[in-house]
């Protein structure tokens, strides 16, 4: 009777009682400061442009030149008259800039989303040549020819189904686009092998028709980035539009299997009326494309 009443004692000993409320404490205050850091992940961290740079090698070309690479723009505010994406635009001085669609959101509810994807076209092109292919959002919208025709009145080139051929730095370049499934097997065999061809498309989930199209580089965007994010967990988010939950191709340069290039971007929409986003700032692309064995 002894032993078992010391150890009842020594449960409801006064230093036991501390420590427990102690430690019940220490986890309450450690899940408000997780909570407090979520919510301003989600509501500020998030919210905050990421520029971001990348470098891609080729033997087939002479001199070095640069992409920016802007998707998903979805009338985005980026301070007035998008100051701060042009401003990061103007600095990193881009040989070409290549919109890869749902620069427009589908429906226009809003007129001022407009306006702005209007405003950050119209100062894209003052900076380099600017080409767009069309996204889902823009195929939706009831409106779509007459944004087709308000984008090559800002003076940005819509990419259909014609390869274009550029100079770049000396550099003679295919550029091509592709907002619906097009084979450019028989166009390209018209163009020298030696030539560095890239193709822009809004949709990097279609990848196995995209493999074998004797494309060097294709450009993206669509994923937003996987939407949430997660270290070790879901580093390529959770979930993708096309490609569904623990999606592939939401980021980066990944090496396809016929050795060209998908460059995913993460997009720039941080409207909170948009899908969740966290641990996944807006992202402007810049992709410095140098020759081989340069360092």
């Amino acid at each position: 009777m002894r032993s078992n009443y010391s150890k009842h004692n020594l449960f409801k000993s006064p230093k036991s009682i501390k420590r427990r409320r102690f430690v019940i404490r220490a986890l309450l205050l450690a899940m408000l400061v997780i909570l407090i850091f979520l919510i301003l992940e989600i509501l500020w961290f998030s919210t905050l442009l990421e520029v971001t740079f990348f470098e891609l090698t080729s033997d087939k070309i002479e001199s070095e030149f640069r992409i920016a690479l802007v998707a998903d723009h979805h009338g985005t505010v980026f301070g007035e008259n998008q100051e701060e994406l042009l401003q990061e635009l103007q600095q990193n001085q881009p040989d070409l800039i290549l919109l890869a669609g749902d620069i427009f959101c589908h429906v226009d509810k809003t007129p001022e989303l407009r306006v702005e994807s209007h405003m950050m076209i119209s100062g894209a092109v003052e900076i380099a040549p600017t080409y767009f292919v069309s996204g889902n959002h823009e195929q939706a919208n009831p409106q779509y020819w007459n944004i087709r025709r308000e984008i090559i009145e800002l003076g940005a080139i819509i990419l259909n189904e014609t390869p274009h051929q550029l100079e770049i730095n000396g550099n003679n370049i295919i550029l091509a686009g592709q907002d619906i499934d097009i084979d450019y097997t028989y166009e390209l065999r018209f163009i020298e092998a030696g030539t560095f061809k890239i193709m822009l498309t809004h949709f990097p989930e279609r990848v196995a028709h995209y493999e074998d199209s004797h494309f060097d580089v294709l450009m993206a965007g669509h994923a937003h980035g996987g939407q949430v994010r997660l270290p070790l967990i879901a580093s390529n988010g959770l979930f993708a539009p096309g490609q569904g939950l623990f999606p592939r191709y939401t980021g980066g340069i990944n090496e396809l299997d016929d050795g060209s290039s998908l460059i995913v971007s993460r997009g720039l929409s941080r409207r909170r009326s948009a899908r969740l986003r966290a641990f996944n700032r807006p992202e402007l692309m810049f992709i410095d494309i140098v020759p081989d064995g340069v360092v």
